[in-house]
């Protein structure tokens, strides 16, 4: 069975997905950074302590001391929370486990506990030596003496009595496991024996070890321990026209061209700073990694017995007519929704949706478009767009959606806010203390590096492509700027045509059928003067038999005149002489 695929060899392959390197036959350019999602993986989320909440467990070995499970009410609401209990006497009196980190290994460990009926608590490292330890007071809420190797030693309210007690140590020997000590006072030595009567007692629930020298969110274990990546959100540089891959499954998506956006919104990242204010809510900073591998992720929680919240940015002046959109990355952090509104002062019928972070999914979505796309690792980038209805300064609310009464500790991890004038989101700006542009993509093949391949008789072009909207050409041979002047290729609207004008007079407009927005599509389109056929996806073949050709003298790789095509390309390719039907049908397939 033949298999229709052009017995002629292309005469330009750009395969935009395979090779780190771009054709020197491109001339790409952008006057600034952009954001993109690279191959590479950094850590996220770690704990290498098992059995995390279950002191009662096996793993844990107790010295003069007693742990009774599930006592009281831990910081995230459940009876998990167990009661550390000293046995009567003079002894050291503690909880361990030996881990396993080699000699060397920055450890960052961490506890919640709470005061019972005794004061002083101590967090140490087992195998890590005499200096390997922290003191906390519990009743005052701070910190004692540590170890002269310590660092980052801190003591944190999170709420009805609990600390998260912390500190960073350079283990000198192997093992390390994080472990939890009694002692007689905030001054006391790495298990200093004290006399205990037997009643003295604190509550512990949570402990974490971290191969690094900073804190993170907790993460709990069970019979494993945890340590979790994910794809990188980089910068590239000034020209530098990258390889992305997606986040989620590490397909490369080929390489992509954007048109210029501003994110109008000040501190992307800083949802505590003044500029976002907080309504039955409170934002705690840099508590989880971020998408870029910063230490960046804020909380975001409804207020202790509050039943509804919101945090929303400073006014922004909106214009009638204009469409925007409003995107931020979120991730469950103890609550799953967020729920996105525009001020109805500005978008009529309450623009609305509400994500539900921990299936991905939009619940609802009310006159407006929206849409969450998963970047890895539980984080998710929403967003919901809208057209403007009446000029003025207006906001856009954020809120942990659902029925509850706030517990204070539990709610939704955010980061990266951007609000921009657009139908659909696009690369994420990072913001400071005013609003940033992004500039605009641009790759164009020229001069010998265009005429030496191109047919201007005849001739075929293919375009694999994931578009972000159906908008512009990601293929366009034209003549200088004035592509409505003269130009061939593909081009994306209310679908996938084959588009060519000559003379500034439409000589074709073949529509080869629909392509599919956050897909890879493939389109090919094949003229001659009054021949000209357009296929995607496989799919019919669709015929226009009259119109002339233009003259050429140039390519534009994502851009059709001042239309950006916005989106990945995967590869373009070119072929000197006109297909048949079936050629069309073989290399869409």
């Amino acid at each position: 069975m033949a298999n229709n695929f052009p017995n002629l060899l292309p005469s330009l392959n750009l395969d935009l997905v395979n090779g780190i390197y771009v054709d020197p036959r491109i001339t790409f350019t952008r006057a600034g950074t952009r954001t993109f999602f690279g191959r590479e993986m950094v850590k996220a989320e770690e704990n290498l302590m098992q059995f995390s909440q279950e002191f009662d467990n096996a793993y844990w070995t107790k010295v003069n001391a007693t742990v009774t499970a599930n006592t009281t009410t831990a910081p995230d609401g459940t009876t998990t929370a167990d009661t550390v209990t000293a046995s009567a006497g003079t002894h050291a009196v503690y909880v361990f486990n030996s881990g396993n980190s080699a000699a060397g290994t920055v450890i960052t460990g961490s506890v919640f506990a709470k005061k019972n009926t005794h004061d002083f608590f101590q967090v140490w490292i087992a195998n890590g030596g005499t200096e390997s330890f922290a003191n906390f007071n519990l009743d005052t809420g701070v910190i004692g003496t540590s170890g002269s190797g310590v660092s980052n030693h801190t003591i944190t309210s999170v709420g009805d009595g609990w600390y998260r007690c912390s500190f960073t140590f350079t283990n000198p020997n192997n093992g390390g496991g994080v472990s939890v000590a009694l002692v007689g006072s905030a001054s006391a030595t790495r298990l200093q024996s004290f006399t205990a009567a037997g009643t003295e007692s604190v509550f512990v629930w949570g402990i974490q070890k971290e191969r690094r020298n900073f804190l993170t969110a907790y993460t709990a274990t069970t019979t494993q321990p945890i340590t979790r990546s994910q794809r990188l959100l980089k910068t590239a540089a000034a020209n530098e026209w990258p390889r992305e891959f997606d986040p989620v499954t590490g397909e490369c998506l080929g390489r992509s061209v954007w048109e210029s956006r501003t994110n109008l919104f000040q501190r992307s990242e800083e949802f505590d700073n003044a500029y976002w204010t907080k309504s039955n809510s409170t934002v705690t900073a840099n508590q989880i990694i971020a998408p870029d591998g910063t230490l960046t992720g804020d909380l975001y929680t409804r207020n202790l017995s509050a039943t509804s919240d919101s945090i929303y940015s400073a006014t922004i002046a909106f214009t009638t007519g204009t469409s925007y959109s409003f995107s931020v990355f979120a991730k469950v952090g103890g609550k799953t929704q967020i729920k996105i509104e525009f001020e109805t002062a500005r978008f009529a019928g309450s623009p609305v949706a509400v994500f539900d972070l921990s299936t991905g999914t939009t619940i609802s979505s009310v006159d407006c478009v929206s849409l969450i796309t998963s970047v890895g690792n539980g984080w998710y980038r929403c967003s919901v767009s809208a057209a403007c209805d009446s000029s003025g300064n207006g906001r856009i609310y954020a809120v942990a959606n659902g029925v509850y009464t706030g517990d204070g500790y539990s709610g939704i991890y955010i980061w990266g806010a951007q609000l921009e004038a657009g139908a659909f989101a696009t690369p994420y700006i990072p913001t400071v203390a005013s609003q940033v542009t992004r500039l605009a993509d641009s790759a164009v093949m020229t001069g010998v590096n265009f005429s030496s391949w191109f047919n201007p008789e005849q001739g075929c072009i293919y375009s694999d492509f994931t578009p972000a909207a159906l908008q512009g050409s990601p293929f366009w041979v034209t003549s200088g700027e004035s592509v409505f002047d003269n130009g061939l290729g593909s081009f994306s609207s209310a679908g996938s045509h084959l588009y060519v004008v000559a003379n500034a007079v439409v000589q074709a407009d073949v529509d080869a059928g629909t392509a599919t927005v956050g897909v890879s599509n493939r389109i090919s389109g094949s003229y001659a003067v009054n021949s000209f056929s357009a296929c995607v996806n496989g799919g019919s073949v669709a015929t226009d038999s009259v119109g002339m050709l233009p003259i050429v003298d140039r390519v534009n790789i994502g851009r059709w005149g001042p239309i950006f095509y916005n989106g990945y390309i995967k590869r373009l390719t070119y072929y000197p002489q006109a297909l048949t039907a079936a050629n069309l049908q073989a290399v869409t397939r």
